[in-house]
C-alpha cells in the first residue's frame, strides 16, 4: 500500500469513527457501537476500554468488541477482576504514549485454548486536556508488534474516544444540574402554592375562630355561626392539601379564570364581609393559557389576602383587562395603604410580595405596587401575550 492511499485509508478510518460517536451523547452506546467498528477499519480480532472512575479510584470495564472467550465468559469476569498489567501503567503514568506490547495477565490465567491465538495487546490512553480518563485496548492473533504507522492511528482514535467520553460526561453532568434544578423547582412550586392557598384558608381559619373566642365572652348566641364559617374554612384547606397532594392543578384547572375569581371573590365576602367586585373585560376570543390562568388566579388571592390582614378596607376591586399586547391583572383596594417598612422597603415586602413577583416573572411579566396618598392599595400586574393572529 502506498503512503498516499494508506493515509487517505486513514482519513477514511477517522472520519468514520467519528461520525460514529457523534451519533449519540448516551456513553455506553456511543462506545457500543464505535469499538466494533474501528476493531474492523483497524484490521484487529479484539478491542476494550477500561474508564476510570473518581468516585471508586477504579478503572472499569466500558466496553468491548470480539473478546476471545477467555476474557468474554462468565459475564467477562477476567476483565472485571482486580487490576492488570496496563492498569499498573496507567495509574504510574506509563501511558503517556501507547505501549506496543503488553503481556496480558488476563489471558496468561486462562487456557490456551480459550485464548483463541491473543497472548499481547496494545494499550492506547485515552486523554482530554492532559487529563487521563481511561485505556484502550487492542489486539489481533499472533500479532505481537504493532508499527510506529499503526500507533499512531490508534492515539488519533483514542483522542476521538476521549473526546466522545468527555462530551458524554459532561451531557450527564448537565442532565443531573437540569433534574436537580427542576426538582429544586417543584419544591419551591409547592411551597409557592402551600403559601397561596392553605395558608391564606388557615389565616383565615385563625381570625374566624379568634373572632368566635371574642363572642363567647360578648355575645355568645353569634358563636355558632363563626364556627360553621372555621368548619367551611378547614374543609376546603383540606381540598387544597388533597389537591397538592395528587398533583393536581388548583381550582382553576375546572374553571375559567373569570369564574375562578368570583368564586374566591363570594368567600371572601361571606367569610370575612369584604365585598369584593370582579370586573372582567378581557375578550373571550383569547383564551389564556392554564399556566397564566393559575398564576393571575394565585396573584390575586395573595392580594386579597393582603388586603384582609393590613388594609382595614371596606370594598375590594379586581381587574382582568387588555393592555397593550397584553394583560392587565389590577387589584385595588380602599384602605389604609402601604405603610413603609424599617429600612425603607415597602411593607407588602414579604413572603407573599415575593411570591407575586416570582409568578409575574415566570410569565415574563412585572409586577407594580403603589399606594396613592389618599389611601388604598393598588397591585397591578403587567403580563405580555402573543399578539392575536386576525383571521382572513
Amino acid at each position: 500500500m502506498g503512503e498516499t492511499e494508506r493515509r487517505l485509508r486513514e482519513l477514511e478510518t477517522l472520519k468514520t469513527i467519528a461520525e460514529t460517536l457523534n451519533r449519540s451523547v448516551e456513553l455506553s452506546r456511543a462506545l457500543g457501537e464505535t469499538l466494533p467498528l474501528a476493531v474492523s477499519l483497524l484490521g484487529l480480532r479484539s478491542a476494550w476500554i477500561f474508564l476510570y472512575d473518581p468516585a471508586t479510584d477504579r478503572l472499569q470495564l466500558a466496553a468491548d468488541a470480539g473478546l476471545p472467550v477467555a476474557l468474554a465468559r462468565d459475564g467477562r469476569r477476567r476483565l472485571c477482576a482486580g487490576d492488570c498489567n496496563c492498569h499498573y501503567f496507567f495509574r504510574t503514568g506509563g501511558l503517556e504514549e501507547p505501549v506496543n506490547i503488553v503481556q496480558c495477565s488476563r489471558l496468561q490465567s486462562a487456557p490456551e485454548e480459550e485464548r483463541e491465538g491473543l497472548e499481547y495487546h496494545a494499550s492506547v490512553p485515552l486523554r482530554v486536556e492532559g487529563r487521563a480518563l481511561g485505556i484502550l485496548n487492542v489486539a489481533a492473533p499472533g500479532r505481537h508488534l504493532f508499527s510506529k504507522e499503526d500507533l499512531a492511528l490508534l492515539l488519533a482514535v483514542g483522542y476521538q474516544l476521549g473526546a466522545a467520553v468527555e462530551r458524554a460526561r459532561l451531557v450527564e453532568r448537565q442532565r443531573r444540574q437540569e433534574r436537580e434544578l427542576a426538582a429544586w423547582q417543584e419544591r419551591n412550586r409547592l411551597a409557592r402554592e402551600l403559601h397561596d392557598s392553605v395558608t391564606q384558608l388557615l389565616f383565615s381559619l385563625q381570625l374566624t375562630l379568634e373572632a368566635a373566642a371574642t363572642l363567647a365572652a360578648t355575645d355568645a348566641s353569634r358563636v355558632g355561626g363563626k364556627l360553621a364559617r372555621a368548619r367551611e374554612l378547614a374543609g376546603l384547606a383540606l381540598a387544597e392539601m388533597r389537591a397538592l397532594i395528587r398533583e393536581l392543578r388548583p381550582e382553576a384547572a375546572s374553571r375559567d379564570l373569570a369564574e375562578a375569581l368570583r368564586a374566591h371573590a363570594r368567600m371572601l365576602g361571606r367569610l370575612h364581609d369584604l365585598p369584593v367586585e370582579v370586573r372582567w373585560e378581557w375578550p373571550p376570543s383569547r383564551p389564556l393559557p392554564p399556566h397564566v390562568e393559575t398564576s393571575l388566579l394565585r396573584i390575586a388571592q395573595e392580594a386579597l389576602s393582603n388586603v384582609i390582614r393590613h388594609a382595614r378596607a371596606s370594598r375590594a376591586r379586581v381587574r382582568v383587562a387588555p393592555h397593550r399586547e397584553g394583560l392587565l391583572l389590577e387589584v385595588r383596594d380602599d384602605g389604609a395603604g402601604l405603610r413603609p417598612a424599617p429600612g425603607g422597603a415597602s411593607g407588602a415586602g414579604g413572603y407573599g410580595l415575593r411570591f407575586m413577583r416570582e409568578r409575574a416573572e415566570e410569565m415574563g411579566g412585572r409586577l407594580e405596587v403603589v399606594s396613592p396618598r389618599g389611601g388604598g392599595t393598588r397591585v397591578r400586574v403587567y403580563v405580555p401575550l402573543a399578539p392575536r393572529v386576525r383571521e382572513g
